[in-house]
């Protein structure tokens, strides 16, 4: 299962595990089209796969997306969570609603949805959140919001492994991706080194 999987990151993930012989169901919020696009470019490498609409930052929706997702593959062994929206502007011009829903969908959703998953996954499974490739640093103004929830994420992250660990739950890891910078249409928004 792969969250956010529509475009991005996430699709090129989905892509990826189907390639290397996984099932695959992603969620995605608004791309429907975009969704079925990937789930059609999996289903012709052989594999099955489901596109699954859901807000991260809705907790029922989450709920449901996993539920939805271990009844069309019979099963779950790998959640990644890449699912996340961004949010450019200054702390002093911060509008409290766009705050809490980059906190909702960057933080809650992943927290809800390794709760939801964890007791579907199976021996050998896997938690993968996907990291921030801004999480370590602020490299300018105006990114303060989304590199605040990409470091709570990476703290979760770090606390869900110690969770699930060898010595407390040997039959699930998590762990965290740090994607290159790539110029995905987020990163386009990101000015460069030149620019800053």
């Amino acid at each position: 299962m792969v969250t956010g999987g529509s475009r991005g990151i996430g699709a090129a993930i989905a892509q990826a595990l189907a390639e290397n012989g996984a099932d695959v169901a992603i969620t995605y919020q608004h791309s429907s089209e975009k969704a079925l696009a990937v789930a059609t470019s999996i289903q012709k490498m052989g594999r099955r796969a489901a596109a699954i609409q859901a807000d991260s930052a809705a907790p029922e929706a989450i709920t449901r997306s996993v539920r939805e997702v271990v009844s069309a593959l019979g099963g779950l062994d790998i959640l990644v969570n890449s699912a996340a929206i961004g949010h450019m502007g200054m702390i002093a011009d911060l509008d409290v609603q766009e705050y809490q829903a980059v906190m909702d969908t960057n933080v809650r959703g992943p927290v809800l949805f390794a709760k939801v998953v964890i007791p579907h996954l199976a021996e050998g499974g896997r938690i993968v959140t996907i990291g921030p490739a801004l999480g370590e640093r602020v490299s300018f103004p105006e990114i303060t919001t989304y590199t605040m929830s990409k470091a709570a994420l990476t703290s979760f992250t770090r606390g869900l492994s110690r969770e699930l660990g060898p010595e407390v739950s040997p039959r699930i890891s998590c762990s965290q991706g740090l994607p290159i910078q790539m110029r995905t249409r987020r990163m386009a928004q990101v000015p460069t080194s030149s620019e800053v």
